[in-house]
């Protein structure tokens, strides 16, 4: 039982990287927020964000704590999202976080980034 929740850790930070490190650098380079010079520190950034994301998500699971749904869950999330995104511009040459409310606005952009990205996905298949 362990192996599998491991391994479908894993596989959830691989996954994550590669999704969010896209949704960074295309917010990136509109400019929402923050900045990114380039595909690397995107991904780099992705890394950091799925991991600590994922590590999160493990934590709040084993003290029974489940964000699924709702306002309240949705506010939580973006404020995560945005702290982690701060976290990755404090620590990633190549990446630049306009403060705060520059991290706020960038995890709503990725948010509708990501969601006009699944409306395209499943109209095509």
């Amino acid at each position: 039982m362990l192996i599998g929740s491991i391994t479908g850790f894993i596989i959830g930070v691989i996954l994550g990287t590669i999704i969010y490190g896209i949704l960074i650098f295309i917010v990136g380079k509109i400019g929402l927020g923050m900045e990114v010079d380039g595909i690397v520190p995107a991904l780099k950034a992705g890394f950091i964000v799925a991991l600590l994301a994922g590590l999160l998500g493990l934590a709040l699971q084993a003290i029974g704590i489940s964000l699924d749904d709702g306002l309240i869950s949705a506010i939580i999330h973006l404020l995560v999202s945005a702290g982690l995104l701060q976290f990755a511009g404090d620590k990633i040459a190549g990446m630049r976080v306009k403060g705060f409310g520059g991290a706020i606005i960038a995890a709503i952009a990725i948010a509708v980034v990501s969601w006009l990205l699944v409306l395209v996905l499943k109209g095509v298949a």
